[in-house]
């Protein structure tokens, strides 16, 4: 059977539904990308999506200048080639290696960050997919400097006051 003018005009016409239906979708997809790319931007602290293999899958404004890249450059990196913050770490006290190995949230104590001399917190949370199997891990970095300096500068000032309270007891 040989299709008529009719059937090729409607399939002419299905096809164009379809190829703006695509075009929307596609227009939507890549401002939902743009939007969440400009989200996870706007965070100021280093926040890092890695691999199961510790390679960088994403990362942030804030973590690409911390390591004095762009984000683009760090896609692939395994993640003790950049932002040295993991050598601050004794052996098997990296948090993202424990988040992978415990499959649970780990927030580390405090470190110093030996290449700048600033005082980091870092946590990291692994990520499933829909099966739960183990996908990466998300890193997160804080810089805890200014407010540590600050509690520290309110214990003196605090201990000074008992002081002078003594001494004027005495």
């Amino acid at each position: 059977r040989k299709a008529t003018r009719d059937e090729i005009g409607q399939l002419t016409e299905a096809f164009e539904r379809m190829r703006l239906e695509i075009s929307f979708s596609r227009q939507r997809d890549e401002q939902a990308w743009k939007e969440w790319q400009a989200t996870f931007d706007a965070i100021s602290d280093r926040v890092i999506l890695l691999g199961r293999d510790f390679t960088i899958r994403r990362a942030n404004r804030a973590a690409a200048e911390a390591c004095g890249r762009s984000p683009d450059s760090l896609i692939g990196v395994h993640c003790r080639e950049v932002c040295k913050v993991g050598e601050s770490f004794r052996p098997g006290q990296c948090p993202g290696m424990k988040a992978v190995s415990q499959q649970a949230p780990v927030r580390s104590e405090e470190i110093r960050d030996a290449a700048t001399g600033r005082t980091l917190e870092m946590s990291a949370y692994p990520f499933f997919s829909g099966q739960e199997e183990l996908i990466g891990r998300i890193e997160i970095v804080r810089d805890v400097t200014n407010f540590r300096q600050a509690m520290e500068a309110a214990t003196r000032r605090e201990s000074l006051k008992l002081l002078g309270e003594v001494s004027a007891g005495v």
